[in-house]
């Protein structure tokens, strides 16, 4: 679905056709939010990135994606880390253990790894990724996320144009609608991943003999 079909489809659903108060610029906006909504919801984008190597992922710098929305896997050549969390970092010394990673974690939209990595590091670093959408700037372009979403997307302008109308109640059942509808289309999404999901033993307590429970 183009933008322009976007707009055309809110400004009817809004009696608005002649852009007496919602104009193209108002749904480009909110069709940039609306994706951006979806998207944090869903995670219906995913991405993976060769990023660089092991050795920029220091304890001072580490390393930043900047159209990262939310982190799901990093890899050590072919080796998944282990997600960390701060609790057992502060357990485990991670500023001063340094060697080959066996685990990552995040501060802010910036990424490290633990143990750090040595300087002479140059192994492989993949990442996994939901990425922020490409915002859209003008109605001949197409929303960057799956046309299965481009009615929700058509939904939450709508809800946006009452808001700016100050009809609050029409705007808060569409709303109401568009998240119910967003919710039944992540459980079908879920349906149909037919990967099987297991736990593994904990890297931490093979390698370094900790317990983080």
């Amino acid at each position: 679905m183009l933008v322009s079909e976007i707009i055309a489809r809110v400004q009817t659903g809004f009696g608005d056709s002649n852009q007496v108060m919602i104009y193209d610029n108002h749904v480009i906006d909110w069709i940039n939010e609306g994706m951006l909504e979806i998207v944090r919801e869903t995670q219906c984008l995913s991405k993976r990135e060769d990023a660089g190597q092991a050795s920029a992922y220091n304890n001072s710098a580490g390393v930043g994606v900047s159209d990262m929305l939310l982190l799901k896997r990093v890899y050590y050549l072919d080796e998944p880390l282990l997600l960390l969390e701060p609790e057992a970092l502060d357990r485990l010394g991670y500023k001063t253990n340094t060697g080959t990673p066996i685990g990552y974690y995040t501060e802010g939209s910036r990424i490290f790894m633990f143990p750090t990595p040595l300087a002479t590091d140059t192994t492989k670093i993949t990442l996994f990724y939901v990425p922020m959408p490409v915002l859209v700037t003008a109605t001949s372009e197409t929303p960057g996320i799956p046309l299965y979403y481009h009615g929700d997307l058509a939904e939450w302008c709508l809800a946006k144009a009452h808001e700016r109308n100050e009809n609050f109640r029409a705007a808060e059942l569409i709303m109401q609608r568009f998240n119910k509808n967003l919710s039944q289309r992540k459980f079908e999404s879920l349906s149909r991943d037919d990967t099987y999901r297991t736990v593994q033993p904990d890297v931490m307590d093979q390698e370094y003999g900790y317990d983080l429970i």
